[in-house]
């Protein structure tokens, strides 16, 4: 046998097996990195897919507080609109009138007319001084609220002692009445009215 053949034979074909592990090396190279390519981009593409997922819920919950915002601004116009509507229908006409009792030093506040007033204020002022004030969640038709006015004695006092012996006249004290108060329909009213009380008992119609 000739062995000078048989180990070239051998070697062409270890040659050519060197040649296929050789290309399919490099074959598994190029894939491996077409692998990794694919993996980069799925990553990529999943993380690009969680920015938009957020930027989208973070639209939606922008567009939610809008929608609210509109809601109570919807909410606020319609209330406005409402008190408007009232306040135009209300064209109920109210009358106070006041009376001082100087011996028992209480000014009267008189709900003069057949309507109800809701939540009543009384302020009373003498030379920029509350001298008295009272409140009243309600006064009826007619009815009454009464003041305790010590200060206003006082100031009558002091005009009685200014007249001097042998003179005669009307001592008074000057007051500023501000009466506010809710009508039926609901609407906020109020009035001021300067006023002069003496010691007589005398009716003054606030207006």
């Amino acid at each position: 046998m000739d062995w000078s053949i048989f180990w070239t034979a051998f070697g062409a074909i270890g040659g050519a097996v060197g040649a296929i592990g050789g290309v399919t090396g490099i074959v598994a190279l190029f894939q491996t990195r077409e692998a990794n390519q694919l993996m980069k981009d799925a990553n990529d593409t999943a993380e690009e897919a969680n920015r938009v997922a957020a930027e989208s819920l973070k639209t939606a919950q922008t567009a939610n507080q809008l929608a609210g915002h509109a809601n109570q601004i919807g909410e606020q116009a319609n209330l406005i609109a409402q008190r408007a509507l009232t306040a135009g229908l209300d064209q109920t006409v109210y009358h106070w009138t006041a009376q001082y009792d100087a011996e028992g030093s209480v000014l009267r506040v008189v709900n003069d007319c057949g309507l109800d007033a809701r939540d009543v204020h009384v302020i009373v002022h003498h030379e920029g001084e509350v001298v008295a004030e009272g409140h009243a969640a309600l006064i009826s038709a007619v009815g009454v609220l009464e003041l305790d006015a010590p200060l206003m004695l006082d100031e009558l006092r002091k005009d009685a002692r200014g007249y001097g012996d042998g003179f005669y006249g009307t001592p008074r004290v000057k007051v500023s009445i501000s009466v506010t108060w809710v009508s039926e329909f609901g609407v906020h009213r109020s009035l001021e009215s300067e006023q002069g009380f003496g010691y007589t008992k005398r009716t003054k119609i606030l207006s």
